[in-house]
């Protein structure tokens, strides 16, 4: 017979992959969940996976408190066996803190050698006995960044644009995301998809802020009848947003220039009907593949995919609408991709900010005189944003900024100026974004 897989060591070798390859937990997550039938299980490795990423550094903070060996110098095994355990004590009430050590204490035998079985079990007993000794942080900075374990150099960037409503930004970003479907129009509409939903019972609800955006629990996506007939596609409020400003016309020509795995392509080709012609880059032979499965089960016929690096992308065709949704630091969805925390830099983010200028000038050759360009990232810093479009409009007099806010839903047209909007998750419950549009006038 085959043994049950254990929901803990499932959660500290995904752990372990995050830290010693960069992997990311929902890819981990999506291929470890199906070995597990109940529901419970699969919902207990999720919690521990997520919880522990969203919490590392508050975590490691409390660990070196108890422990002679500090969190830097500890192996993989031991330290993720260390947190998990730690993360139950502290966050989950459904688990008696007997159990968070025992359970950590058995698996450590099997993970590690007999020393740092002994180790483990004395550092969660501690934890579990002093919690009200642990030392915190004086400076308000300090103290933001343990709390809601979020890397320094984040934490500054966000005080410095915020101020003290960067509190409630960080601990936005802590909350687990939400799942947002989006409607295929061409096939159905948001009432009768909602009854569909709810024949299968599915609990869902309509988004006001979007005219397409469904709002529902958990359930598996990738099995669903509904989605199989290509009734819905996953995709958050802010990326139809996005869409929606970039206002995709029937019979217009589109080019989207960074378009996997190829959700806004495909709202771009349901808004306009399936009429016209929509063009979708990617610079990877497997990632295109994704946004042609993804047309072919939406039932879409104008989106035409193709292998090319939008940095260097030529064509002798022009466009009516030109999306760039550039690369970016993410820092807007870290609530979909804790590990985001961890796996970015100071560095990266200047480098990042000179790969989307250098996008947006290469894509800004493509728009016909009077057509139209939008620059979006999933990230919050000014950077990445604002300066970049500033940046673009200083040397390309030929470009002006457009008013966006008749694209908007009525929450957001107050926050819009100067052609661009910043939509902050703690003010808009959805995920972070930036969004820019620009007309070419000469």
């Amino acid at each position: 017979m085959e043994q049950k897989r254990n929901p803990r060591r499932t959660a500290i070798d995904i752990l372990c992959d995050i830290d010693k390859k960069g992997a990311y937990s929902n890819i981990l997550l999506r291929k470890s969940l199906r070995d597990f039938a109940d529901m419970r299980d699969r919902a207990f490795v999720t919690e521990l996976v997520y919880g522990v990423i969203q919490n590392r550094l508050y975590l490691d903070y409390v660990l070196d408190q108890f422990s002679k060996i500090k969190t830097k110098k500890m192996t993989y095994d031991v330290l993720n066996i260390l947190r998990v355990g730690a993360y139950q004590i502290l966050f989950l009430d459904k688990v008696p803190q007997s159990a968070a050590v025992n359970e950590s204490v058995e698996l450590a035998k099997k993970m590690t050698n007999r020393g740092s079985v002994g180790f483990i079990n004395g550092v969660l007993r501690a934890v579990c006995r002093k919690m009200d000794t642990v030392k915190w942080p004086e400076n308000v900075l300090e103290r933001l960044s343990v709390e809601y374990s979020f890397a320094p150099f984040m934490v500054s960037l966000f005080y410095k644009r915020m101020g003290e409503d960067c509190e409630m930004l960080l601990k936005t970003l802590n909350k687990p995301s939400s799942i947002v479907l989006r409607v295929n129009t061409l096939k159905t509409n948001r009432e009768n998809l909602l009854v569909a939903l709810e024949e299968n019972g599915i609990k869902a609800e309509p988004i006001a802020l979007c005219p397409d955006a469904i709002l529902c629990g958990g359930f598996d996506i990738g099995e669903s009848s509904l989605y199989k007939e290509g009734l819905f596609s996953v995709q958050d409020s802010a990326a139809q947003v996005c869409c929606l400003v970039l206002n995709p016309q029937p019979n217009e020509r589109v080019l989207d220039v960074c378009a996997a795995p190829g959700g806004k392509t495909c709202y771009i080709a349901e808004l306009m009907q399936n009429t016209g012609y929509v063009e979708a880059l990617d610079i990877y032979e497997h990632k295109k593949k994704l946004i042609d499965e993804q047309a072919k089960r939406l039932g879409l016929s104008i989106v035409h995919s193709k292998v090319q690096d939008a940095l260097s992308y030529e064509s002798d065709e022009l466009f009516d609408k030109v999306l760039v949704d550039a690369p970016c630091s993410g820092l807007g969805i870290i609530a979909r991709k804790p590990e985001i925390k961890w796996n970015r830099t100071k560095k990266q983010i200047d480098e990042f900010s000179e790969i989307q200028y250098t996008i947006l000038k290469n894509a800004a050759r493509f728009v016909a005189v009077g057509g139209e360009l939008v620059y979006s990232t999933c990230t919050l810093t000014e950077q990445e944003n604002e300066e970049v479009v500033r940046r673009f409009i200083s040397e390309f007099p030929q470009f002006n900024s457009c008013d966006i806010s008749p694209y908007l839903p009525d929450k957001l047209k107050e926050m819009q100026k100067d052609g661009m909007i910043t939509l902050w998750p703690h003010k808009t419950g959805i995920d972070g974004f930036f969004i820019a549009k620009l007309r070419r006038v000469k």
